[in-house]
């Protein structure tokens, strides 16, 4: 074959082979395989022709994307031939339209805007450093959104109280005092950056709100002044710059902050001071090295997470009002089952009438329900996801969960609401065993109606299903 950079059908030509030989589809199965060292070196060699045909840019910027990280050999990758040691770039993490919501920048009752949302994929596992950012369209969302809810927050309305720090300033007559404008920076500033003002950010914040308010008035001036809190880079982006020390070789590692956000959003949606196990371990100074972050991650997986609703009422309550908690309801871990199998989607593809206590948007609860049993059990759980007989209907099954819920509610109801539980429970089960068939056809979530409906990642789902059950026929256990 040619390789003349300057040859337009040999380059696509080139581009064609690398892309067999990167996802091993050549050589053909039945002719001789290279070594995995040999397939690396024939693929850069064949990486450096393109570049020199004007393609490196093509070829760099398609590779950091999350989908071609299969792509990288693991059998180099994890047999310890690989002696360059390990560390990833300087980054920001814009934060999540989750994220957004656990600061609580709204308060009351209503619905709450939501000014953030992913700007790339709209399907899959989301939420990744280098390909989201805030562009000029994200930037104005973000002022119009903000706009509205610091206004809504300025008097009491009919639906909801103003928040007391910025009626002290919107509504004092003439200027406000020194105390209620530092209140009300102070308060914001922690809400939107999640950490205490320093003396010098105070004063210049103070002073800008003290123009402002000269300016335009109590009311303009006061959102000025909050708008550009929460529209700070630090407000936006979560930043991992590598602040802490250096370690033999050079490498920086994160600072004690940064490792507890860091680990706070890996596992759930809200920042550190809201979640007491890192708080507490961040005020004690033990967020700095590794088996820190150990620490503090097993104190988390054990804590776990009370159970989270998707659809309508169903086990998920009766589970919350047992104080039960499993580390399948975490909601990073949560979400990433419903990123992978888009089952919640499956509440606007079916669209039929309500029976009995449930209808179609109940379909996803269901199966979260199961996910998150199959998960916190931590016994085979790739296998189980895919070849469990556990998302057959069955009524046997519903209904021995449904006896074991009301055994333990029995326990702790008032003696003057046993006979109305005893009724409810008579009701639900002949519901049940009325509407429920012992199901046997269906083998794993791949079968369940809910993860039927969406088939964007079908050939994804369906190809980890046969490596998995593949593992599963070789006797070998997949673990969290």
């Amino acid at each position: 074959m040619r390789t003349d950079p300057k040859d337009v059908k040999a380059v696509a030509h080139w581009e064609r082979v690398l892309e067999q030989l990167e996802i091993g589809m050549m050589p053909p199965e039945d002719r001789p395989q290279p070594t995995a060292r040999q397939r690396v070196e024939a693929i850069q060699w064949i990486t450096d022709y393109l570049i020199q045909a004007g393609k490196g840019f093509e070829i760099r910027s398609k590779t950091l994307l999350p989908e071609f990280g299969n792509r990288v050999n693991h059998e180099l990758l994890f047999d310890g031939s690989i002696k360059d040691l390990s560390a990833s770039p300087a980054r920001l993490w814009r934060i999540s339209p989750y994220i957004f919501a656990g600061r609580g920048y709204q308060s009351g009752p209503g619905s709450k805007a939501q000014p953030l949302a992913f700007s790339t994929k709209t399907d899959g596992i989301r939420d990744y450093s280098s390909q989201e950012i805030v562009g000029e369209a994200g930037f104005l969302t973000l002022m119009m959104t903000f706009d509205d809810i610091i206004t809504k927050q300025m008097h009491d309305d009919k639906n909801a109280p103003g928040n007391p720090t910025f009626k002290a300033i919107s509504e004092a007559k003439g200027e406000p005092t020194k105390e209620a404008m530092e209140k009300a920076i102070r308060e914001e500033f922690f809400r939107a950056r999640c950490r205490p003002i320093d003396d010098e950010e105070l004063t210049r914040y103070r002073n800008f709100m003290v123009k402002n308010i000269k300016q335009a008035g109590n009311e303009s001036g006061l959102k000025i002044t909050i708008m550009a809190i929460y529209l700070a880079p630090e407000a936006i982006y979560r930043m991992e710059f590598g602040m802490g020390e250096p370690d033999e070789h050079g490498r920086k590692m994160l600072s004690p902050r940064e490792i507890a956000f860091a680990v706070s959003y890996a596992l759930t949606d809200l920042p550190p001071h809201k979640v007491p196990i890192i708080q507490e371990a961040l005020e004690k100074k033990q967020l700095s090295t590794r088996a820190d972050v150990e620490r503090v991650v097993r104190r988390l997986l054990a804590e776990g997470a009370p159970p989270n609703q998707l659809g309508l009422p169903g086990f998920h309550d009766s589970l919350r009002a047992q104080g039960k908690r499993g580390y399948a309801y975490l909601p990073r871990v949560q979400r990433f089952f419903e990123e992978f199998f888009e089952y919640p989607r499956v509440a606007s593809v079916f669209k039929d009438a309500k029976r009995g206590s449930f209808g179609p948007r109940a379909t996803p609860g269901v199966t979260q329900w199961t996910i998150a049993s199959i998960v916190n059990e931590d016994k085979n759980v790739f296998a189980e996801l895919l070849a469990s007989p556990r998302f057959n209907d069955s009524s046997a099954r519903l209904l021995e969960l449904l006896d074991a819920n009301y055994a333990e509610r029995l326990k702790k109801v008032p003696e003057k609401s046993r006979e109305n539980l005893i009724k409810e429970h008579q009701q639900k089960r002949k519901e049940i065993e009325n509407r429920v068939k012992n199901e046997t056809f269906r083998a794993g979530v791949l079968t369940e109606p809910s993860a039927n409906s969406s088939t964007t990642h079908d050939l994804i789902r369906i190809a980890f299903g046969i490596m998995v059950l593949s593992l599963r026929s070789i006797g070998y256990a997949v673990k969290r």
